[in-house]
């Protein structure tokens, strides 16, 4: 009679789960990089083996990357780094196999075997945000990090540090060089980016300085590695040479405020100069200098490499197309990048006709295009190259028409739109608008668009952009408009997210009221709307994430800032009801729309940055996120489960 009665009520149970709500549960924390095709990027470092020229290695945000046939196809080398943020990269000149790294936040780590794997070596280390580092080329057991405060030294392979001097160094502006004189005596440089720098012949036990009378900050020194008494300096206004270790000065007369030296240590009379996207090169030790074949690019460079045997051989990094290659004295250059997947991704969007197709915005101006959920990219235009894309959006037509947002130019930002599919480009915004960010496509409506400014206004425009309408925020809005979210039910209702402050308007942009959210400090905000249920509206600000559940009248705090970090993307999946947060140091959460859990799920990422955040409508709970330097990743997503419970049936015999 027990038994009957327990299966009677199995039976009931399981009909009921047949109609109630389906329950998610988390299948893997697992992160995957969707970037096939999205070859490049951000290129931090590069380096010889210095005993294979066919062997480089690529330091990038996304970690450090090996090629073994002089550029031609690259691979990761990442098994055991904490920290894929990879900023210098430095090897063992007489083992080779023994490779040195610095991160950003997890500090050194060395490999004895050629990249295959990694271990950290930070005894001693106070601060992990180590920017470059440099091994004695006479006794490599000899190792010098430098950190943004201090300078440390490893006499035993970076086993363990020692601070031997407190500095104070800007990112990009610190520069340590070794060199050898009479062949049995290191010498040792550095330049913290001020009107100085400073030379040590004890292996950094006491440091003498030179150069004080610099006219400008010193950008860049050299040194040739067998003659300690030569070396070359730039700063911000001239070019000099010195060729008794630094005591007495020669000032080169050139008309070029360069920014880069690069000496060829094979044959030091040859000096190589770089200057925004241009080479020049010099014969006779700097004294004159002549451009170099063509321009690589349109890119500013940011390091060179001479080729050890083939002196027309030369690699060149930029933050743009990442590594480019010549063979013929810089007449011909071709890109060499294939599997590098570096890219600073700072906008991602459908186009909402065809829902596999998504697009992606570089940092570098660079359009990219997936028809397959961001299995594999296109490189759609390289035409808005050097202008710093903020936001990307597709008016889905026949022939999808796309507008994308300028940040930060040369000159003025400007609002730009294609209506041939990415071919060609032209500039639509009127003139009264200095710079715009944030733009967004009526979804109800597929030729209104909406557009964020920096003058406290929203444009606003009803036929593709052809003409515009200005609706001024009230007085009290100060700051830049950083994000707009439209009703998607009701699409007169409007948010507006800025530095300071929150908007709804409910009548299209005519008329305006604060939302009541408590603004601490200044912030990006952000501002998604449930699309299912259009009563909840999330809004991100420095204080955490608040949540509305009657159109923004009345907020509470939903997630605090004390327990994720400061965020910066909010997502919102409907499929299984959670939010996604991202963080500003690196990091995605998930919380259900109730918020009876928080969930980090930055694993996976290794402390990738996330500038964009988009849902994956074709997965329940998986999400693509834009990082700053490793492309674009993606979550396995979660498991679609009814979970059915049933009572224990013992049999009774």
């Amino acid at each position: 009679m027990i038994q009957k009665y327990l299966l009677a009520i199995s039976f009931i149970m399981i009909c009921v789960a047949a109609f109630v709500s389906p329950v998610y549960a988390l299948s893997e924390n697992e992160w995957f990089q969707t970037n096939e095709g999205m070859d490049g990027g951000v290129i931090n470092d590069i380096i010889f083996n210095p005993q294979n020229s066919n062997v480089l290695y690529a330091a990038t945000k996304n970690g450090l990357y090996i090629t073994e046939n002089g550029g031609e196809f690259w691979f990761q080398a990442n098994k055991g780094l904490t920290d894929y943020h990879v900023n210098h990269i430095a090897i063992n000149p007489h083992m080779p196999e023994q490779i040195y790294v610095a991160t950003k936040r997890e500090g050194v780590f060395r490999s004895n075997d050629g990249g295959s794997s990694w271990q950290v070596k930070n005894n001693g280390l106070e601060e992990l945000d180590v920017l470059t580092i440099e091994i004695d080329s006479l006794e490599p057991s000899i190792i010098f990090a430098v950190t943004k405060h201090q300078l440390y030294k490893s006499i035993d392979y970076g086993e363990s540090w020692n601070p031997v001097r407190e500095i104070y160094a800007l990112e990009g502006s610190f520069q340590i060089r070794h060199a050898i004189k009479d062949g049995n005596l290191s010498v040792w440089f550095y330049s913290d980016g001020t009107r100085a720098f400073y030379k040590s012949i004890d292996c950094g036990e006491t440091w003498e300085m030179f150069f004080d009378n610099a006219w400008g900050s010193i950008k860049n020194i050299e040194v040739e590695k067998t003659n300690s008494d030569r070396i070359y300096l730039l700063d911000t206004h001239w070019f000099f040479r010195s060729e008794d270790g630094g005591y007495t000065w020669f000032k080169h007369d050139t008309v070029f405020m360069f920014d880069k030296l690069t000496i060829n240590q094979n044959d030091t009379s040859l000096i190589y100069a770089i200057k925004g996207n241009e080479i020049f090169k010099s014969k006779n030790y700097g004294d004159d200098f002549i451009a170099y074949g063509s321009s690589p690019g349109i890119f500013p460079l940011k390091k060179m490499l001479i080729h050890p045997q083939d002196q027309e051989c030369l690699y060149v990094t930029s933050n743009g197309f990442g590594i480019q290659k010549t063979e013929d004295n810089g007449e011909n250059w071709v890109e060499v990048n294939k599997n590098i997947h570096a890219h600073e991704i700072v906008s991602l969007t459908y186009d909402s006709r065809k829902t596999n197709t998504i697009y992606a915005a570089t940092s570098s101006g660079w359009i990219y295009i997936s028809t397959n959920q961001g299995e594999s990219w296109q490189l759609l235009t390289t035409a808005l190259s050097r202008r710093r894309i903020t936001d990307i959006a597709i008016s889905s037509q026949d022939t999808p028409v796309i507008f994308v947002t300028i940040g930060t130019e040369m000159t003025h930002s400007k609002l730009f739109r294609s209506l041939d599919g990415g071919e060609t480009w032209e500039i639509v915004e009127p003139s009264r608008i200095f710079a715009s960010h944030a733009i967004r496509i009526d979804p109800t409506s597929s030729t209104t668009v909406y557009v964020g400014t920096d003058r406290k206004s929203i444009i606003k425009s009803v036929n593709l952009g052809d003409d515009w309408t200005f609706y001024e925020m009230p007085p009290s809005a100060f700051g830049w408009i950083s994000d707009l979210a439209i009703n998607p039910q009701n699409p007169e209702t409007i948010y507006v997210a800025g530095q300071f402050y929150y908007f709804k308007s409910e009548n299209g942009g005519s008329d305006w009221e604060e939302l009541p959210i408590y603004v601490s400090y200044p912030h990006y905000g952000c501002i998604v709307i449930d699309p299912i249920n259009t009563n909840i509206v999330y809004a991100l600000g420095y204080d955490g994430v608040f949540k509305s559940h009657d159109h923004g009248n009345t907020w509470k705090l939903f997630i605090r800032r004390e327990d994720i970090g400061v965020a910066n993307k909010l997502a919102y999946d409907p499929g299984t009801e959670s939010l996604y947060i991202s963080i500003d140091t690196g990091g995605v959460f998930i919380s259900p729309a109730s918020g009876e859990s928080l969930l980090d799920i930055s694993s996976g990422l290794m402390r990738l940055k996330t500038n964009t955040l988009l849902d994956n409508t074709s997965v329940p709970g998986s999400v693509f996120v834009g990082t700053d330097g490793g492309g674009v990743y993606r979550t396995k997503g979660f498991k679609l489960e009814n979970l059915i419970y049933l009572p224990m049936i013992h049999n009774h015999e």
